[in-house]
Parts: C-alpha cells; sequence; structure tokens
C-alpha cells in the first residue's frame, strides 16, 4: 500500500500512517482480501491475498549506494489497481481518494 500511494523508499510507511488521519475509513472489505485475519490457517492466523503482490517474479532492490536506503521494485500487482483504482505517481499531487484509501487500509489491518 505504501508503494501504490506514492512513497517508494524503503522505510516510507510512516507516510501511510500519517496520511490515514486525513480520510475515512470506508469500505474496507476489499482491503480485507489483501490481508485476513484467518485461525488455524497454519500461517500465524494471517493470509495474503496473492493477487495483489507481485511476489511471483520478486521485486528488485538496488544497494547502489552504502550510505542510502535500498530502492525497491514494485511489490503491488496490476490487481490492486483493478480494485482500487490507478496508482498515485511519486510526484502526483495528494487528493482525498489516496487519504481515504490510506485510512481504510489501516482501520482494515486495526480490525483483523
Amino acid at each position: 500500500m505504501t508503494q501504490y500511494l506514492g512513497f517508494l523508499r524503503f522505510g516510507d510507511e510512516y507516510n501511510v500512517v500519517g496520511l490515514a488521519a486525513y480520510g475515512q475509513p470506508q469500505q474496507l472489505e476489499p482491503f480485507r482480501d489483501i490481508v485476513r485475519f484467518e485461525n488455524g490457517s497454519g500461517a500465524n492466523g494471517f493470509k495474503l491475498g496473492l493477487d495483489y503482490f507481485s511476489h511471483r517474479t520478486g521485486p528488485e532492490m538496488s544497494w547502489a549506494e552504502a550510505d542510502k536506503t535500498p530502492a525497491l521494485g514494485k511489490l503491488f500487482s496490476e490487481a490492486m489497481e483493478r480494485q482500487f483504482g490507478p496508482a498515485r505517481a511519486a510526484d502526483q499531487t495528494l487528493e482525498q481518494r489516496h487519504r481515504n484509501l490510506a485510512a481504510r487500509f489501516l482501520a482494515s489491518r486495526a480490525r483483523l
């Protein structure tokens, strides 16, 4: 979700948390398809919706500069954009839609 919302650096997750404070957590159910709580699933009680991730090829990671944070390749799949609309580019202005997505994502995690 961090990359999807246009925060591309490793460790930018705090931006999603801050952005969520300005959004409305509506329509949570689609986010529960990304990560679900399932008792007895054998995976510590969580199950990922693998369609939303680029796990099949694995993300690229570059450590080109040792004193900088790594650059990660795209972690989410096209399914994320089909479900939630176009991803935000890093240089694109933040819109209310992005704030709401951040709020919905965090609220869905809190209610697992």
